[in-house]
């Protein structure tokens, strides 16, 4: 996101991630446990978060990564027919944004979601 001319996300869209993220998280209280999970204590193993982490971390930030570079050097010049700081004229530089944001959106909305 440093290396891009504008913000990666508007702040609607920020909000509304998280509002879908919430929902979707709101329905694990009510997850059915395995009995043989609750029949005793059992020990909490952080080392499996741990390596999940290690992988996730990683893998997460390399795929924000390739999509940031995709959206802003192939898919959407692609569509404009040229790069962002060709455009000159502020209404495309602004529907370039727009086309942005939405390829954005959509690839955050699916890792959120395989996340979940």
């Amino acid at each position: 996101a440093i290396l891009l001319p504008f913000v990666p996300l508007a702040a609607v869209q920020i909000v509304f991630l998280n509002l879908i993220y919430d929902f979707c998280c709101g329905a694990i209280p009510w997850d059915n446990v395995d009995k043989e999970f609750i029949q005793k204590p059992r020990k909490w193993e952080h080392k499996s978060i741990f390596k999940f982490m290690l992988w996730f971390g990683p893998i997460s930030s390399v795929v924000d990564i390739l999509t940031f570079m995709i959206l802003f050097y192939v898919f959407i010049p692609s569509i404009f027919e040229m790069q962002y700081k060709q455009i000159k004229d502020e209404s495309v530089q602004i529907e370039f944004k727009q086309m942005f944001w939405t390829g954005w959106l959509v690839v955050s909305m699916w890792t959120q979601t395989i996340i979940i």
